[in-house]
């Protein structure tokens, strides 16, 4: 089997690759950062964990991969739903699986067996995404403020605006995002990747 990694964590892919020459000798496992494959791959696992930047990191990763027959991701979701329209994306995997699991379930998908249907790629994962569409472009910028962890009189300050516009904007993501604080509003947009 021969399989491509993405990811931009060298020591990381380098130990793994490590690895697999012991496990599965036959296998060849090769790792870029962003770079299309200049050779054919069977499946392409996508490090989905050290991408920060939504979109720009979702085209480089479309760039690189779209032409492989099967991507399967490992990690954060929040780039799932960008991809999913140009890339044949079969699994998703959480960061934390054994990765002697991983690698089963990746000769499994190569030997064409039905894996395991608890990480066969569902689109309906993506519904407990919350709207940050519904935020005004306003409350997209304070909301940047607020993962950076800057309060309402820096988030004014850098806005140019009164700090109880500011507590009005938090009020009004908070109530859109559907949480409680201004910490919970950080902390999803993080999780999402906004």
């Amino acid at each position: 089997m021969r399989i491509y990694f993405l990811t931009r964590q060298r020591v990381f892919a380098e130990s793994l690759k490590f690895y697999l020459q012991h496990i599965y000798p036959d296998w060849i496992f090769e790792f870029s950062a962003y770079d299309k494959p200049t050779e054919n791959f069977d499946i392409c696992l996508v490090d989905m964990m050290d991408f920060t930047d939504p979109v720009c990191d979702a085209e480089k990763i479309i760039n690189a991969v779209q032409v492989m027959p099967a991507t399967c991701l490992l990690g954060r979701r929040d780039l799932t739903s960008m991809l999913q329209r140009h890339v044949k994306i079969k699994y998703s995997f959480p960061a934390d699986i054994p990765a002697r699991k991983l690698f089963g379930i990746l000769q499994d998908i190569y030997m064409g067996v039905d894996c395991e249907t608890i990480y066969q790629f569902d689109k309906t994962l993506q519904s407990d995404m919350p709207d940050f569409s519904s935020l005004t472009a306003r409350e997209k910028e304070v909301l940047q403020y607020l993962k950076q962890g800057a309060s309402n009189k820096e988030i004014a300050n850098s806005l140019s605006i009164e700090v109880v516009t500011v507590k009005l904007h938090v009020r009004g993501i908070c109530r859109k995002l559907n949480v409680v604080n201004r910490t919970q509003a950080a902390l999803l947009a993080q999780k999402w990747g906004v």
